[in-house]
């Protein structure tokens, strides 16, 4: 099951008047989207044809929707290692336009990280991040580490509009979590692992008997 969650409860730094949307299966709670802005729901964003075969993909799309849609600019997409992470920042970035910063944890990461969202934005680890000052907007790869005092102070100096984070287990920190929802908001958006499993986004896993 696959979720799109815009929840005021916890929303700390978000608009006040954004509501609870729920995306599944059994289709979109259109009402609530149209009645608090949410019109541009779903448009204006298409991934690579070879991303969206078979439509096992296509969460991708809807958490760039959630990112660029979302009142307040920010929030959490809750995915699984293995969802493609990367390609969703990339899709965020090109969808909203302007700078865009990605932190992540690790020189090989950012390594790895800049094949993908070349051209995109600007991919960077925590030690170059303290140097940042503005940007459009900014995402940051396994959020739940915001959890951490120095990194939440970091981000804290940081001036920009935009705030989306990810990470397969985003708010799982105890009393850190306040300081992820301080900069981030709450989810947004989150799929399962089993979902991506049976869509074959996932392997299963093997276990002897």
């Amino acid at each position: 099951m696959e979720h799109l969650i815009v929840d005021r409860s916890h929303l700390v730094r978000a608009d006040p008047n954004t509501v609870r949307v729920v995306e599944s299966r059994g289709g979109f709670v259109v009402g609530d989207m149209i009645a608090k802005g949410w019109v541009g729901y779903l448009r204006g964003w298409k991934l690579e044809e070879q991303e969206l075969e078979g439509e096992k993909w296509r969460h991708q799309k809807y958490a760039v929707e959630a990112a660029r849609s979302v009142p307040g600019g920010r929030g959490i997409l809750k995915i699984p290692t293995g969802g493609g992470k990367t390609r969703i920042a990339r899709g965020i970035a090109e969808a909203c336009g302007g700078l865009w910063v990605y932190v992540v944890y690790g020189r090989d990461l950012v390594e790895q990280a800049k094949k993908t969202l070349a051209g995109s934005a600007i991919v960077c680890g925590w030690g170059a991040f303290e140097r940042v000052e503005e940007a459009d907007g900014v995402i940051i790869d396994e959020c739940h580490g915001l959890g951490a005092l120095g990194r939440w102070r970091t981000a804290l100096r940081v001036r920009s509009p935009r705030w989306i984070g990810l990470s397969a287990t985003p708010l799982d920190r105890g009393e850190g979590n306040e300081r992820v929802i301080d900069i981030l908001g709450g989810i947004i958006y989150e799929i399962s692992v089993e979902e991506l499993t049976a869509r074959g986004v996932l392997s299963k896993v093997k276990t002897r008997s």
